[in-house]
């Protein structure tokens, strides 16, 4: 770096005319060349101070790639949870309307039993004491 400014100076902020087109197409090389020197050196300088900047961009990436993966996670587990629970609430008062079917059923029974017995215990006594049933 240091050698191409020095040699630019001679031929660039020298006083007088310059005795050739060379020396202007020289100095032209020599200042594109220190420019594009300065350019990598800062950006040799630049990379060493951003890599703990790229590497929290890479954890905030990282951490919402988990936080993405963590919703669709919890999204799917509410999900099943809700249709295991919507078919475990089917399935009880499907049973229950059964059990209710089966109960009615049965007390229907009773209930005829009872009137089949009264009527067949009013037969009996009215066949016991026929003058009575008049």
């Amino acid at each position: 770096m240091y050698i191409g400014f020095i040699e630019i100076r001679h031929f660039t902020y020298m006083f007088g005319p310059k005795f050739t087109i060379f020396y202007n197409v020289y100095s032209r090389y020599e200042t594109q060349q220190l420019c594009s020197q300065w350019a990598d050196s800062t950006e040799e300088v630049q990379q060493a101070h951003l890599r703990h900047s790229k590497e929290q961009m890479e954890y905030v990436r990282i951490n919402k790639e988990y936080e993405f993966v963590k919703k669709r996670a919890l999204t799917n587990f509410l999900s099943h949870s809700r249709a295991r629970v919507e078919n475990h609430m089917h399935s009880r008062a499907h049973n229950m309307l059964n059990s209710i079917e089966k109960f009615e059923g049965a007390n229907l029974k009773n209930v005829l039993n009872g009137i089949t017995e009264s009527a067949i215990n009013k037969l009996d006594a009215a066949m016991a004491h026929p003058e009575s049933a008049a």
